[in-house]
């Protein structure tokens, strides 16, 4: 039974545990990317009228490519466009970041300019 437990071990320490740390850029080797478009929409005013600006969130992308949670880092539009954007980038699937060839967690933060689409058009919306 001793023996069993110390090959356990020795099984466990060469698989070598999950990095927990969610890297940023600087330490990967391919970034990852949205497998699908992202579709913000975008709420109307009471007037009418459509809010445009900037946001700028911290998308934390697991190794299998799901979205473990999304952080407003920082916002110049109203709070209903930036819940409407954290939603949209929380339900995207990634292609995950790698480094060393292996699925690693990662922090892709994503810069949003919500500008009117140009006449008679809706943009699509896609991080860089």
């Amino acid at each position: 039974m001793r023996s069993l437990f110390a090959l356990l071990l020795v099984l466990l320490a060469a698989c070598g545990p999950e990095d927990p740390r969610y890297l940023p850029a600087s330490e990967l080797d391919a970034k990852p990317f949205p497998l699908q478009a992202v579709d913000l929409q975008m709420p109307k005013a009471g007037s009418g009228a459509e809010y445009y600006g900037k946001l700028r969130l911290k998308v934390f992308i697991s190794a299998a490519g799901g979205v473990d949670r999304v952080e407003v880092a920082e916002a110049t539009v109203p709070p209903a466009l930036r819940d409407s954007a954290v939603k949209a980038f929380s339900e995207v699937r990634w292609e995950p970041a790698r480094k060393a060839g292996k699925r690693v967690k990662t922090v892709k933060v994503v810069e949003v300019d919500f500008q009117p689409p140009p006449e008679g058009q809706r943009a699509p919306m896609t991080p860089d």
